[in-house]
């Protein structure tokens, strides 16, 4: 079993916020990274909560949450599915 380290974590989570579009409320796609570890497929359908943060000049929207409706996570060595411990819970807490 491959362990999911945080430099996986950190790649697919930037990897999915480079996908959300500022203001966005639902994405439902997939995220692919490769990692020294082989390919890491996210796929999602997740909606985000976010709340707005106004700066001089400029109005955000900031995510304050991300809630999964479903997921599916692959890590891909030599074009086979590898068993491991990927956990959404993990993932999170590289996205807020």
């Amino acid at each position: 079993m491959i362990i999911i380290s945080d430099k996986i974590y950190a790649a697919v989570a930037r990897r999915l916020l480079e996908n959300l579009d500022d203001g966005t409320s639902f994405f439902n796609g997939r995220v692919e990274c490769d990692t020294p570890e082989g390919c890491a497929t996210l796929i999602a359908t997740l909606i985000i909560y976010r709340r707005n943060e106004a700066a001089p000049g400029r109005p955000e929207s900031a995510i304050e949450n991300i809630v999964p409706v479903w997921w599916e996570f692959r890590l891909s060595i030599d074009g086979a599915d590898a068993a491991h411990d990927f956990s959404w819970s993990e993932l999170k807490t590289f996205l807020l």
